[in-house]
């Protein structure tokens, strides 16, 4: 493979170890881990000394422009975005389109959050300075085509889940796993609303939701991203928003684009999949037959009992085989090949 340029930004939070429980910080790290084990990297790391403000972002400006000096016109250089914020790294990312410049989103600020909205703009000049883009899926592509991004875009399709192949999941028939940042996910108040019959949630996250989640809901703890056998259950629950009935609000509106990293997280623990029908990901689950879609979470009691033994076995082995690529990194490996050509 041609030499790779990867340049990476330690934050300080990462560097004191704080933050290990937050998933989020593991797409970007297995990203990182199958780079320097798998391609010939050269590995630029910027490291922020500074924690005010001010001088960090000094600091990383000094820092990226010094880098980039040092690598070759036309070279590869591969970034994961956002690098950096915003607000920051609109003084530098002109400088990148002299080199082959690969990057995968992780997030697109200015699309999840109403108060980003004014960088819309910012946001996809910077990502039109790449010469190559991995987003999420179709729709994420099918959008920023449409909101005036003209670069080569791949369909990444799910991110990667790195694990041991000795570190798994707790299989518990009828629990339903519900994991990330609860105190944000307003939806779980209404879960009592719902008879869920004989089906139950298990709710793993930093903090128990200081709600009443009823009978049918219980809080299970927090585990590390790399460790995923404190986890029970037999299905993943893919929902946001603010109520259980229709995933309304900016974050039901960014399901419509993302590849939630939760989802390669129930993949990778061999759950199968519920997953609101209007999601970015709900023709990947359809697609692969590795879950239920749904309106509204009043159906999935009904949806679920109506699964015969024989299809209840073809989404469990789908699910192995899926699993069994994004625990080896095999979906990130091909979306690189697809942007290096090789």
């Amino acid at each position: 493979m041609k030499e790779l340029y990867y340049i990476r930004f330690a934050y300080p939070k990462m560097l004191n170890g704080v933050g290990k429980y937050v998933a989020s910080s593991k797409a970007t790290q297995d990203v990182s881990d199958i780079l320097l084990k798998h391609y010939k990297v050269n590995d630029v790391v910027i490291t922020r000394h500074f924690l005010n403000k001010v001088l960090g972002s000094l600091e990383f400006l000094m820092s990226f422009f010094f880098a980039l000096r040092k690598i070759p016109k036309n070279g590869n250089v591969f970034i994961q975005y956002p690098l950096i914020n915003l607000g920051i790294f609109k003084y530098c990312y002109r400088r990148l389109a002299k080199f082959n410049a690969i990057t995968i989103i992780h997030d697109l600020q200015s699309y999840r959050f109403p108060h980003f909205r004014h960088f819309r703009q910012l946001e996809i000049d910077i990502l039109n300075a790449h010469k190559h883009i991995i987003v999420h899926s179709e729709n994420m592509k099918k959008r920023l085509v449409a909101d005036g991004v003209r670069t080569h875009i791949v369909v990444l399709g799910v991110f990667d889940y790195l694990l041991n192949d000795s570190v798994n999941a707790v299989e518990k028939k009828n629990a339903i796993v519900f994991a990330g940042a609860l105190e944000k996910s307003i939806f779980l108040k209404d879960l009592k609303k719902i008879d869920f019959q004989s089906y139950f949630f298990n709710l793993y996250g930093r903090d128990c939701p200081a709600i009443d989640l009823g009978g049918c809901a219980q809080y299970k703890g927090k585990f590390l991203p790399s460790d995923v056998s404190p986890i029970e259950g037999e299905w993943g629950l893919l929902w946001d928003g603010d109520s259980a009935f229709d995933c309304v609000g900016n974050f039901g509106e960014y399901l419509t684009l993302i590849a939630p990293h939760k989802l390669s997280l129930y993949l990778a623990c061999g759950y199968k999949v519920i997953i609101w029908e209007k999601s970015a990901m709900a023709d990947f689950v359809k697609r692969n037959h590795i879950g239920i879609l749904i309106k509204s979470l009043e159906e999935v009691p009904q949806k679920l009992s109506q699964i015969t033994e024989s299809e209840n076995e073809e989404m469990r082995i789908n699910v192995q085989n899926i699993s069994g690529r994004i625990r080896h990194g095999e979906m990130f490996k091909n979306a690189l090949k697809a942007c290096m050509g090789d």
